[in-house]
């Protein structure tokens, strides 16, 4: 018993697959796909700026803790002129 002549076989992923070969959603999906990626993106941007503005404090208020404990120390130590 043959394969009808309607399937087609996909000797790269092994499946059959019934009418045309290559599967379209038309336009609206398109529009509908690129809507989705947009917001994604924007989505994205958004959270790695909150990210920058966020986390950024968090580095940078110890580091001038260490400079100003670094710095006082140096200032205890040098000699006086």
């Amino acid at each position: 018993m043959g394969i009808p002549s309607r399937l087609y076989f996909s000797r790269l992923l092994g499946i059959h697959a019934s009418g045309a070969f290559v599967e379209t959603h038309g336009p609206l999906g398109t529009l509908w796909v690129g809507l989705g990626l947009g917001c994604f993106y924007i989505a994205l941007i958004w959270l790695n700026t909150l990210l920058g503005f966020f986390l950024t404090p968090l580095f940078i208020i110890p580091a001038t803790w260490l400079q100003d404990r670094l710095s006082s120390g140096r200032r205890r130590t040098a000699p006086e002129a």
